[in-house]
């Protein structure tokens, strides 16, 4: 396991660099197949974590790997079903994480201090028209359910310091500041290479971490 952790470590992160240039290259096709192409190693890797490491709490993160993977395919052609896709996934990184709350007894309550911080900002962003979002007006409940699993990643980083759940909470604080990146390319400035390769970068960390978690518990 620990070999194949490696590997997959140094393709995946090769990929993702060769992603940033090929997001940005103008070039569809190159595009959507190095999208496809990291997103199935995230999902394949999670996978072979999980059959090497059964745990059946770990299904619902699985399906929200899942989702995730989807999202990405998706999102190379409709925006609106890649967004729902996410959505889907989100809730059940919130499921899998509320449970993990649950098992350990962690305290729960200062979530909703983080998600007003977080969602509050990203409303702040929409108050002062810095993010214009036109006719995607669900793009707020993307945003609600990101920041939403991403604030209970945030706190189980600080609470599982040092601990391999730190790895999921950063993987998925990670993804959820991603998104900031993303409404900003979308609603804010599409010609921002450096605001695209940001949400990229982010995003596919954040997901590694997470198909790395896996596989560890």
């Amino acid at each position: 396991m620990e070999d194949a952790r490696r590997i997959f470590v140094v393709v995946y992160l090769v990929t993702m660099i060769s992603y940033f240039f090929s997001e940005t290259s103008g070039n569809f096709k190159r595009r959507a197949l190095n999208k496809i192409l990291l997103a199935f190693l995230f999902l394949s890797f999670s996978i072979y974590g999980f059959i090497n490491n059964t745990n059946i709490i770990n299904l619902w993160l699985l399906i929200a790997i899942f989702f995730s993977f989807l999202g990405d395919v998706l999102l190379l052609y409709n925006f609106n079903y890649g967004g729902m896709a996410f959505i889907l996934g989100n809730i059940c990184y919130s499921v899998y994480l509320l449970l993990i709350y649950y098992h350990k007894g962690l305290l729960l309550w200062p979530f909703l201090i983080l998600f007003s911080l977080f969602y509050g900002f990203y409303l702040f962003l929409l108050k002062i028209k810095y993010l214009n979002l036109g006719n995607k007006k669900i793009f707020s409940l993307y945003m609600a359910s990101i920041v939403a699993h991403g604030c209970l990643g945030l706190l189980l980083t600080i609470h599982c310091r040092f601990t391999v759940q730190a790895i999921l909470g950063i993987g998925l604080t990670l993804f959820m500041l991603s998104d900031y990146f993303l409404a900003a390319h979308y609603f804010h400035d599409k010609g921002n290479k450096w605001i695209l390769i940001s949400n990229s970068g982010c995003y596919f960390t954040g997901m590694m971490l997470v198909a790395l978690y896996i596989g560890l518990i």
